[in-house]
């Protein structure tokens, strides 16, 4: 079964899943303009030094390599964690790694980067030689599981029925030069089209991956892929 899908999902459908009409994901991610303010505590030499904000935690850090070195506690952790570890960091650390002219560094560490909640754009793809437009979402988690859901729809009836495939797995990251990572999942499928299963199975696929923005990736594809609070 041919079926090279994208990237990223996440766990249960957001309510843009119920009720989508151009499969554009921006339309339920208003919120994600004003985060809540975060209280970051560094420990210093056995001292924690804290609550910093994200402009004192940066400043504190230096330099993204920092962040494997440092540990760091958040309201709701249940204990103090390296901050490459901590998902809701990395944008942070990653915003660290800018290089000049506007242009995204290469994350230090690709798979501290890639944690979170990511949401494809809108794209065009083809499933069992049929066009399709897509939306693909995902949970990366620490410990190298994956849970999500890709919809499709037929591209040339928006509004038609959605195929929903519920895909969970594996995921791993490698740096290949020039500032990409390949990116590869190990997925098992369920797809579900107007509430019956359609089919089911297992694959592997890979992508090379770019980060252009402390919450966004593009793929070799030209697919692009924004991180999203969870919960979204």
């Amino acid at each position: 079964m041919l079926r090279l899908i994208a990237l990223l999902m996440i766990v249960g459908l957001p309510a843009m899943a119920q009720d989508v009409q151009r499969l554009d994901p921006r339309q339920a991610l208003t919120s994600m303009e004003q985060p809540p303010a975060l209280q970051i505590f560094v420990a210093v030499n056995g001292q924690q030094v804290g609550p910093l904000d994200q402009q004192g935690f940066a400043a504190h850090l230096g330099t993204p390599e920092a962040a494997a070195t440092t540990y760091v506690w958040m309201p709701g952790m249940s204990d103090w964690a390296l901050a490459s570890t901590v998902p809701a960091l990395q944008a942070i650390i990653a915003s660290m790694g800018q290089a000049g002219g506007g242009e995204m560094a290469a994350p230090a560490d690709p798979a501290a980067f890639m944690l979170g909640v990511w949401v494809s754009k809108s794209f065009n793809w083809n499933l069992k030689d049929m066009p399709y437009s897509a939306i693909v979402q995902m949970k990366l988690l620490p410990d190298g599981r994956f849970e999500g859901a890709t919809l499709f729809r037929p591209s040339d009836n928006l509004a038609g029925p959605i195929l929903i495939s519920h895909e969970k797995g594996t995921w791993t990251v490698a740096a290949v030069g020039d500032g990409k990572f390949e990116f590869v999942r190990n997925i098992s499928y369920t797809d579900v089209l107007d509430g019956e299963i359609s089919a089911q199975g297992r694959l592997t696929d890979k992508f090379v991956l770019k980060a252009t923005g402390p919450n966004n990736v593009v793929s070799e594809e030209k697919i692009d892929f924004v991180r999203v609070p969870e919960g979204q």
